[in-house]
């Protein structure tokens, strides 16, 4: 389900979507975004009736690289001759990647709450 949800066009509710650009302007035009009007009768009920249809409906599939965790370890020789027992090397990632055609913030978590932050960490593991 995935509505624009800045209010009617042409109702000065708030910010719009750059997709307005392409409403209908002309006579002729072939789009599925409506007018815009400064009349707040017609083009309101347009709109109404327009989210209660199947224009809202949308794909939302996608694939996400949810979480990576990469370890160096290095050799048990190499790290005698620091005088350590162990030492390694680490970076990890959260959200790194999200691949879909989904027109909303996020597939996810819907159009107007923001995606999951991506998290990257990194550093030294070292075993005295």
């Amino acid at each position: 389900y995935n509505y624009v949800a800045s209010g009617a066009p042409g109702m000065i509710i708030q910010n719009q979507p750059a997709i307005v650009l392409n409403r209908w302007k002309n006579p002729g035009d072939i789009t599925d975004i409506q007018r815009y009007s400064k009349d707040s009768g017609d083009p309101w009920k347009a709109y109404m009736r327009m989210q209660d249809s199947d224009r809202v409906l949308t794909d939302a599939s996608y694939i996400r690289l949810k979480n990576l965790s990469l370890t160096y370890t290095f050799s048990e020789e190499n790290v005698r001759k620091l005088h350590l027992q162990g030492l390694s090397l680490y970076i990890q990632g959260q959200n790194l990647l999200t691949i879909t055609n989904y027109q909303g913030l996020d597939p996810e978590t819907g159009k107007t709450t923001l995606p999951p932050l991506r998290l990257i960490t990194g550093g030294i593991r070292i075993t005295l």
